[in-house]
């Protein structure tokens, strides 16, 4: 598959992954707060939550991406997952840095480092997805035991969340 092809996933990906974690925000609260919805998007307002805005959007465009590029790109599921955590932890590092440093919330940022995370995780894999640094049934399993992984700790912090300060939802001001 030629790189152009590969770039069009790529960029197309970004506004799938945009558009979802747009809508997905108040998805927990249009569904009357049903459980099963709460997996899928944020209950409250926490860091931790709002990371699904990126990671459940990047996993479903991953499975559409898995059936159309394996085949000329066998990493794909290694270099969505690791894009994936690469894009939260932009999030959360931009999140605990501008409010440590400023000493509030400020929602538009918030929004801003999510749609800025969507474009880092969209950037590395467009650049990553050509490279073969690990053998391909290594990759597939890495990929599928991160987005598991992730997707059960979504799902079990939903409904039990550790009492840290990334699962709390932060003090705004009304």
């Amino acid at each position: 598959m030629e790189q152009r092809k590969l770039k069009r996933w790529e960029i197309g990906g970004f506004f799938v992954v945009a558009v979802l974690g747009t809508l997905l925000h108040f998805f927990y609260e249009q569904t009357g707060e049903n459980a099963l919805a709460g997996i899928f998007s944020p209950v409250n307002e926490s860091v931790w939550e709002h990371l699904k805005l990126l990671f459940i959007p990047i996993l479903i465009f991953t499975l559409f991406e898995y059936v159309w590029l394996e085949p000329y790109y066998p990493n794909v599921l290694c270099v969505k997952a690791v894009s994936a955590l690469l894009g939260m932890a932009f999030i959360i590092v931009f999140y605990y840095t501008y409010t440590g440093i400023i000493g509030d919330n400020i929602p538009w940022l918030d929004i801003g480092s999510f749609y800025a995370a969507v474009l880092i995780a969209s950037l590395y894999s467009y650049k990553k997805m050509k490279q073969y640094k690990i053998g391909k049934r290594k990759c597939k399993f890495l990929g599928v035991f991160l987005f598991l992984l992730f997707f059960l700790m979504f799902a079990y912090f939903t409904f039990s969340p550790p009492k840290l300060g990334l699962f709390a939802p932060p003090n705004i001001a009304a």
